[in-house]
């Protein structure tokens, strides 16, 4: 398998009591490629969800040449009350506010 790109085109909270999930919408290469996320599951020291999206394909595979979308939910946990920045493939995606009430473990 050989590493390629996954297309990010944004990135949405949904926050309910006790759980928080990211949903990233995107776009692969070809119907070949699937979908690879590196992330720790936690916040940095920063107070940053950096994430690395990225596909993988055999190289060998012929496939059709047209844009795949996609949509995945990304657990996000350890978030306490405060404003996190969301970091994806090194591009700043946008900032969470968490309430008091809707801190996760």
């Amino acid at each position: 398998m050989k590493n390629g790109p996954a297309f990010v085109d944004s990135a949405k909270w949904t926050i309910e009591p006790k759980q928080a999930q990211l949903q990233i919408d995107g776009s692969l290469p070809t119907s070949c490629h699937q979908l690879r996320l590196a992330y720790t599951g936690k916040p940095d020291a920063k107070r940053r969800i950096v994430i690395k999206a990225y596909s993988v394909a055999d190289p060998k595979a012929t496939c059709a040449q047209m844009l795949q979308p996609f949509s995945v939910k990304v657990p996000v946990q350890g978030l306490k009350k405060g404003a996190y920045t969301v970091v994806i493939n090194e591009q700043p995606m946008g900032t969470l506010e968490v309430p008091a009430k809707a801190e996760t473990r």
